[in-house]
Order: structure tokens, then C-alpha cells, then sequence
């Protein structure tokens, strides 16, 4: 017969080890730097005002690649703990990343495909699958990022002008990473600045006709005015939303020349040349 007393330390031991087990977990998830520092320690020396400069990004990638590690370590249970805005600001940043990897893995980009300029990403076979990566536990792609994660499961259109396709027709790369803090405030400013730029929205009162970027063509549903958190059903025209999206950019005065008229919706052609600073 035992005596009495001796499971008990065996008791105190297992349930120790399992609290450090729980211990290990939390400590886990929140090892994930949300300052997304090391990704903008590269951006603010590989970036400029004009472009990125990837042929020096290229020769010296190793703290890149490590961030690319860094988001290939989070498993699905560290992605569990992560709120909303650090699930986003993750995924813009895996996005953007992303696209830097798959110019740095080519470069330099020389293509003959005559639909687009010989140094665009779109010259790459198969660009937006070309680059397989692991995040947060799943086996994702630049075309996985954008439409089902980006579009679907987070569906904030603010991102169409956060995520960079390498291209001189997007948004320009910041300096910096997103982070959880200030999110929000980034991403309205990221619009205004894109919708700001007569390279992705002209107004011509006299000819009742609106020019914008092609995002607005190939995304227009994703601009449909919401009720309830709710998108409009049955969605408007193409050109209605277009409308009622980017008339609040306008200054008050075309807006009155505007007003009750429907205008014509044109769509600027796309500049897919690479967005590189020489």
C-alpha cells in the first residue's frame, strides 16, 4: 500500500508542467513582433520617393528573408490570439513582402510578353501564384492574400490602396510596415492620398466625365456603398459607385457641377511597369 502523501507531489508536478505548457503558448503567440520592425527597418533603406531600389535589396536580402521566416513561424494557434487589426496588418505586410520576394527572386525583369513593359511583374510566368509561402499556418499566394483573405475574410476596400503589386499604376510603397496601432487612421489616409492623385482620379466637369485608376473596373462591387456593415443588394452600376465612391474627393466646386447629373466613368490605363527607383 502507498503512503500516504506521496501522489501528491506527482499531482503538483503534472500540474505545473501543464501550466507551463499553457505558459509556453501565450509566450508563443506573443513573440510575433507586431511593430513589424524588421520589415521596415528594409523598407526605410530600400525605398524611396521615385521607387524601390531592388538592385540593391537584392544583393544584401538576408534581413528580409528573415522577416519572411518570421511570418512563416506563426502556426495557427499563435494567429488565434492575434485582434483584428494585427490579423490585418499582418496580411499586408505578408502581401507586400510577397511581392518584393517575387521581384527579388527574378530580378533583373526582362520579358517579351508585348501586353506589358518589359520590366513588369506580369512579365514573371504565373505572377500572383508564382511565390508559394507559409503564414500563419496556411499555404498562401499573392492572388490567396488578396482575394480571399484581403477581400473576403477581412473585405475592408481600404487595402486595394495598402497592398503594392509592384507596379508604378498602385499605390507607392511606404517607408514603413503596418502595425495594429493607428491602423485604421493609416489606411483612410493611404485612400486619400491614392484618390488624391490625378495619375488615379481626374474630374472633367465640362465633358460630365470621371477618369479613375482601373482598380475601380476590375473591384467595383468591393466599392458598393454599405448598410448595416451590409454591401446594397442589388449592387448599382459600375459607374454609380464609382460616382458616389470618389465624389467626396472632389473639391465642392466640381462636386455642385456634378450634382443630380450621372457622370461618364472612364478608367485610366494601368501602368504595370516596374515601380523602381534608379
Amino acid at each position: 500500500m502507498r503512503a500516504p502523501g506521496k501522489a501528491a507531489p506527482i499531482v503538483t508536478i503534472l500540474f505545473l508542467l501543464q501550466i507551463s505548457a499553457i505558459g509556453n503558448l501565450s509566450a508563443t503567440a506573443a513573440e510575433f513582433d507586431h511593430g513589424h520592425r524588421l520589415f521596415s527597418g528594409e523598407l526605410k533603406k530600400y525605398v524611396r520617393t521615385d521607387g524601390v531600389r531592388y538592385k540593391d535589396w537584392k544583393e544584401h536580402r538576408g534581413k528580409f528573408d528573415l522577416y519572411l521566416e518570421a511570418l512563416k513561424a506563426v502556426n495557427p494557434e499563435d494567429y488565434e490570439h492575434f485582434s483584428p487589426d494585427e490579423r490585418k496588418a499582418f496580411w499586408l505586410n505578408t502581401y507586400n513582402a510577397l511581392a518584393i520576394k517575387l521581384v527579388l527572386d527574378n530580378y533583373p525583369i526582362k520579358g517579351n510578353n508585348r501586353d506589358y513593359p518589359a520590366n513588369s511583374m506580369r512579365q514573371i510566368p504565373d505572377c500572383w501564384k508564382a511565390v508559394k509561402w507559409k503564414a500563419a499556418g496556411r499555404d498562401v499566394d499573392l492572388y490567396t492574400i488578396k482575394h480571399q483573405i484581403l477581400r473576403s475574410e477581412i473585405a475592408d476596400y481600404r487595402t486595394h490602396f495598402a497592398v503594392v503589386p509592384a507596379s508604378r499604376g498602385g499605390p507607392k510603397l511606404s517607408t514603413r510596415a503596418y502595425t495594429p496601432k493607428g491602423l485604421d487612421a493609416r489606411l483612410t489616409a493611404d485612400t486619400t492620398e491614392f484618390m488624391n492623385n490625378e495619375e488615379h482620379l481626374q474630374f472633367l466637369p465640362d465633358q460630365q466625365t470621371i477618369k479613375v485608376s482601373k482598380i475601380f473596373r476590375w473591384f467595383a462591387l468591393d466599392f458598393v456603398k454599405r448598410v448595416d456593415g451590409k454591401a446594397v443588394f442589388p449592387p448599382p452600376a459600375d459607374e454609380e459607385i464609382v460616382q458616389e465612391f470618389v465624389m467626396p474627393f472632389a473639391a465642392p466646386e466640381v462636386q455642385k457641377q456634378f450634382e443630380g447629373k450621372r457622370a461618364k466613368v472612364e478608367f485610366i490605363l494601368y501602368d504595370w511597369s516596374l515601380n523602381e527607383s534608379l
